[in-house]
């Protein structure tokens, strides 16, 4: 006959925590993917980083195009960061690791990327992103959409990029180099201007002589309003940006500190601004340094 256990010994034991993983994906970049020098830079690595986070949301259920049909709701970008080491290789598999990071309460997501290749790091990179109530053009919070808190991974930290920063968005003294009209192929499925295509504005917004010589190491893109067909935009640049005054976004939910110590600021930065009639619509903050294998030059993702 078996004795009785007391009720201590009925209970079951404690689960182990939830821990999320973080979300990895593999990827052969093409010649698609690669600028004129036949590597993979700003705008591929850019794009890979968004096709990451857009991935890590559909295996939390969270696909984009499956929210705006049942719930009217989508993600929306609002900061791109990267970070790069140098450019990657094309017919060769990246390896993209993300996760999520968000303060508690926080109605703006971070995720943190990192794109490595051939077991070294190719460029690092954060995308900040919410929920997009379209018909109530407002932003929804994670909890509205069903995003877990244990989806929310804080021990992971975040990725060597930086924080945030309060990017100058003042256009009187730059000067415009170049203009672009909002055509059919720069939209998106809201019909407004993809952002991809402003990091691409960006790029444009320096000549070739230029590229010569540099490439983008950083770049701080945020998204203050939205382009529509036919807008006429003004793309204005100034060089000489010290960006170690740039004061970080107090409001950004990453404190500092939260992950590895931020490298040290570029010694000089350019501020690119899209505008039209004269309103900001997106900031930028894009710092130069020699390629990938010389000797010297600023590259926040190799110690000096």
């Amino acid at each position: 006959m078996h004795q009785p256990r007391d009720r201590a010994s009925r209970q079951r034991p404690p689960r182990p925590k939830e821990r999320p993983v973080a979300f990895r994906t593999a990827y052969t970049p093409l010649y698609r993917d690669a600028d004129e020098s036949g590597r993979v830079g700003t705008l591929g690595l850019l794009a890979m980083l968004q096709e990451s986070v857009l991935g890590h949301a559909a295996a939390l259920g969270l696909d984009h195009d499956d929210l705006v049909r049942t719930r009217g709701i989508g993600w929306m970008f609002a900061r791109y960061r990267l970070a790069v080491a140098r450019k990657a290789a094309v017919r060769v598999p990246v390896t993209l690791t993300t996760w999520i990071y968000a303060a508690p309460g926080a109605r703006f997501l971070n995720n943190e990327v990192l794109v490595e290749q051939d077991d070294a790091l190719v460029a690092a990179g954060r995308v900040e992103s919410c929920f997009y109530d379209v018909r109530a053009r407002a932003v929804a919070t994670p909890e509205a959409v069903g995003l877990a808190p244990s989806a929310l991974e804080r021990d992971l930290g975040t990725a060597p990029v930086g924080p945030w920063r309060d990017l100058p968005a003042d256009p009187a003294p730059l000067d415009r180099v170049r203009t672009h009209t909002v055509g059919f192929t720069d939209l998106d499925s809201f019909r407004h201007m993809t952002n991809l295509r402003y990091p691409g504005l960006v790029v444009d917004a320096f000549p070739s002589a230029v590229y010569d010589r540099l490439e983008v190491r950083d770049m701080e893109v945020h998204f203050l309003r939205q382009c529509f067909e036919g807008d006429r935009l003004d793309v204005l640049r100034a060089d000489g940006v010290d960006a170690s005054r740039l004061p970080a976004l107090a409001d950004a939910g990453l404190p500092p500190s939260v992950g590895p110590a931020p490298r040290p600021e570029p010694p000089s930065s350019s501020s690119v601004l899209v505008c039209r009639d004269g309103q900001v619509v997106a900031a930028a903050l894009v710092a130069m340094g020699a390629p990938a294998g010389s000797v010297g030059g600023y590259n926040p993702l190799v110690s000096q």
